[in-house]
């Protein structure tokens, strides 16, 4: 092909379509999304069948670095571009440079063997770091990118057909349990909804996450009715006890910061009454249930005390690899202290049958929460992370210029996002969490430009 040069004034014609302008800006509008839309991929498909390992169970183990590389390729990487950005940057190298020395201290000073329950410590480390934290951070990159070139109407759009295809697939994965299993690498057991994730506590915070996003994208006020009725039946179909716990507690700060707001306080009443009600309806007994026949209770309560355990006696955590070592027996003490605490409070014990499975058989060695599991790898410096990105988000969203309503459905998002990843759910593979918080980043930013520009 003949390069044409375009003369002043001149238009684009269709024999020279890589040459004009607006050609080439519609390939770039039409590149971002096609990115967008395979991140929300990796982000809702996160139990594929490809291998027994977490993290390929997400197809964002491939698409993030793909992603990240055309990046490098293309563009700059400026690692400046966003407070958050820098947080994940520096945090992913201080807690690595941390966990190799915990793992040079136990196996060459301390001379501890580097195969612990039948795996290898040093791969472990590698592993463990990958899978939750640098995935992650490759993760947050792209959709800084992305999110930065897209136009609001495009994300709008995406955001609202991603909340109609999980809803539709909801009532139908209700209506027949099964249907999805070929999409999951272990059958449905309990009868709870979990969509196309490992398990209900991850189904929960994806659909939460665009469903409130969907709140904040729509236009007209009564189908934010119809959208939070939607959203309250398919949190029962799901039923994570987790998720009742959380959203009472955030309807809970979200009534009293705005209880001044007379026009708002009549809808944040009705959501804390629900909240309430589920709470008491299905979270509460089923609590009971599992003190009184199952473990999970007993062993999300001992990781919550072993978490202050490494608080006081491990600063820096006990590193991506070491942590086989430590943990059974840190979680051990947190069992033993829990375990007394209920005895004196109820007058009887909890059941100690998986944290004891759990020390025996060295399998789903870990905590239950994503900031607590965090708080086990890396110490203090997990706390002063996550402290760093929510504060920076709830900022972004205090300067934005929208609409009241609008900020409280962001303010709203991040705070069950906050009390969930710190009760109820575990991260690994909820790379959905980092579409809000980037999101609002790119909106915070982007803002400020114009405001400079202007």
């Amino acid at each position: 092909m003949v390069k044409i040069v375009r003369q002043a004034g001149q238009k684009c014609t269709l024999n020279k379509p890589l040459y004009c302008p607006k050609n080439v800006e519609h390939l770039n509008i039409l590149f971002n999304k096609l990115i967008f839309i395979f991140l929300c991929i990796g982000m809702i498909f996160t139990d594929l069948p490809i291998s027994e390992k977490t993290v390929t169970k997400s197809l964002m183990i491939f698409i993030a670095p793909i992603i990240v590389a055309f990046i490098i390729i293309n563009r700059k990487l400026n690692l400046k571009i966003t407070k958050n950005t820098q947080i994940m940057y520096l945090y992913s190298i201080v807690t690595f440079i941390v966990s190799i020395y915990l793992l040079f201290f136990n196996v060459i000073i301390k001379g501890t063997d580097v195969n612990v329950y039948d795996t290898n410590i040093i791969l472990k480390n590698i592993e463990a770091f990958i899978s939750t934290l640098f995935i992650h951070f490759l993760v947050y990159l792209s959709l800084i990118f992305t999110l930065n070139n897209m136009n609001i109407n495009k994300i709008r759009k995406v955001v609202i057909i991603i909340f109609i295809g999980l809803t539709i697939a909801a009532y139908i994965e209700y209506l027949k349990p099964q249907i999805f299993n070929y999409l999951h690498s272990t059958p449905i057991t309990d009868g709870r909804l979990r969509l196309f994730t490992s398990e209900p506590s991850h189904a929960v915070l994806l659909y939460t996450i665009i469903t409130m996003l969907s709140l904040y994208f729509v236009k007209k006020e009564y189908f934010n009715y119809v959208i939070i009725i939607i959203y309250f039946i398919i949190l029962i179909f799901i039923n994570s006890k987790g998720s009742f716990i959380s959203l009472m507690i955030m309807s809970i700060i979200m009534f009293l910061k705005h209880i001044k707001k007379y026009r708002y306080i009549l809808g944040l009443l009705i959501i804390l009454l629900l909240s309430y009600y589920l709470l008491y309806k299905f979270a509460l007994p089923s609590i009971y249930i599992d003190i009184e026949k199952y473990t999970s209770f007993s062993t999300r309560l001992s990781s919550l005390i072993s978490s202050i355990i490494i608080f006081i006696l491990y600063p820096f955590g006990l590193g991506y690899g070491t942590y086989l070592i430590y943990y059974p027996k840190i979680i051990a003490q947190g069992y033993e202290i829990a375990n007394s605490l209920y005895i004196k409070l109820f007058g009887y014990p909890l059941s100690s049958a998986e944290i004891s499975y759990i020390i025996s058989t060295g399998k789903n060695v870990g905590n239950k929460s994503g900031i607590t599991q965090s708080i086990m790898f890396n110490g203090w410096l997990a706390v002063i992370f996550w402290i760093k990105i929510f504060k920076n988000s709830f900022y972004y969203i205090k300067n934005l210029d929208i609409k009241a309503a609008k900020k409280m459905i962001l303010e709203s998002l991040l705070l069950f996002m906050l009390i969930q990843l710190l009760i109820g759910s575990e991260y690994t593979l909820l790379y959905v969490i980092w579409l809000p918080i980037a999101f609002i980043e790119t909106m915070y930013y982007k803002q400020k430009r114009n405001k400079i520009e202007a």
